[in-house]
């Protein structure tokens, strides 16, 4: 089985995605795109998630859920991504709280360009 691993970075200026998908078994690939980014990028990788839009959900952005806004994280004690609620300080697990839910996601930013909607 093949799982789609994609990722996107921020230079500090702008956000850069990679331009293709890889699959698990093409490393290749993915060597190439984090060879070609500056050092100091922050990388982020794709959740598997689309939200309401088409668009592709990604460790870092901020998104709409309900009448909440979250940010999207990664737990590597976990390995599994997370919506961190600043609201309420609470934090959801995307694979078990949004299984039945992911129309209701929608991407408003991300932290990096984005911050002030975090609040």
């Amino acid at each position: 089985m093949n799982r789609v691993i994609k990722f996107r970075a921020f230079d500090g200026e702008k956000m850069i995605y990679q331009s293709q998908t890889i699959m698990t078994d093409n490393i290749d690939q993915l060597w190439y795109f984090f060879k070609n980014i500056c050092k100091d990028a922050i990388f982020m990788q794709f959740t598997g998630l689309i939200d309401i839009n088409g668009k592709e959900i990604y460790e870092g952005d901020i998104i709409k859920y309900f009448n909440r806004v979250a940010q999207i994280k990664y737990s590597d004690m976990d390995a599994c991504f997370y919506m961190l609620t600043e609201y309420d300080k609470q934090s959801f697990s995307l694979c078990h709280t949004i299984n039945d839910s992911k129309k209701d996601l929608e991407i408003i930013g991300n932290i990096f360009e984005n911050p002030e909607l975090i609040k």
